[in-house]
């Protein structure tokens, strides 16, 4: 789940995002990124809101990627460009936010959980915090990549 919490100083407000889903190092399922973009798109419209910090929850992980449990059903094209799209989506509304977005990461921050990182406006790494594409060294890869990108080839 998405835990948000506010903390104000004088009329400054700054938003806190915690992803809390510890238990599999904050992993990401669908329902947890739509509750995440829409959570940022309600913020961005929030007067006196100056700045967003996001993490996970514990001590192990920003985002450990996404939900193996959820990958293992992405059986075809179209199921994992949906996910795929979940996640490019998010970072959009991250990259768009009118405040500064700050990574505070925590521990892992691997696959879809890098991608997020590297879409905020500041990454704040902890002492011994883990980044990686561990879909790179997987067949995940092609999969990923095949049901992704569409490629147009024209002659002249």
């Amino acid at each position: 789940s998405l835990l948000t919490t506010y903390t104000t100083q004088n009329t400054t407000k700054i938003a806190h995002l915690t992803i809390s889903h510890a238990q599999k190092l904050n992993s990401l399922t669908t329902p947890l990124l739509t509750s995440l973009t829409q959570t940022l798109s309600k913020i961005s419209k929030t007067k006196n809101i100056h700045a967003i910090t996001l993490t996970g929850a514990g001590q192990k992980s920003f985002i450990g990627g996404a939900d193996l449990n959820e990958l293992s059903t992405l059986r075809n094209a179209p199921t994992a460009r949906k996910f795929i799209t979940s996640v490019h989506e998010t970072c959009t509304a991250i990259r768009t936010c009118p405040v500064p977005v700050i990574a505070r990461i925590n521990g892992f921050a691997l696959g879809a959980g890098l991608e997020i990182a590297a879409a905020c406006d500041l990454r704040v790494a902890a002492k011994g915090a883990v980044f990686g594409m561990p879909e790179v060294c997987s067949l995940l890869l092609p999969f990923i990549f095949t049901s992704t990108f569409t490629f147009t080839f024209t002659s002249t």
